[in-house]
């Protein structure tokens, strides 16, 4: 079965709304270091918006990852989907940012 790649694309496009980057640190742990939303598609390949990103602090001595997240500008456009199935808590984080 022969399927066009910009029908995976428009596929891919309708089924994915956030990303979710994982990545082993130095003491060996997983930690979440990015989460984004596709924000278009287009022959080129998937343009994507970084909505929260992990920013790496300290090192300690035995090689634990000390940092925070931080929030970036403007608000996910999948937010209205993520409200629409119940999860009220974002709006209040990402309303609070945009006053």
């Amino acid at each position: 079965l022969e399927i066009p790649i910009a029908a995976l694309r428009d596929y891919m496009n309708n089924a994915i709304d956030i990303i979710v980057f994982i990545a082993r640190m130095r003491d060996g742990r997983r930690k979440i270091t990015n989460i984004s939303e596709v924000k278009e598609v287009s022959e080129n390949g998937f343009q994507l918006g970084t909505i929260f990103e992990f920013n790496a602090e300290i090192i300690m001595e035995d090689g634990t990852v000390h940092g925070s997240y931080v929030l970036n500008p403007g608000k996910p456009k999948c937010l209205a989907k993520i409200i629409a199935s119940g999860i009220n808590a974002l709006d209040d984080i990402f309303s609070k940012k945009s006053k």
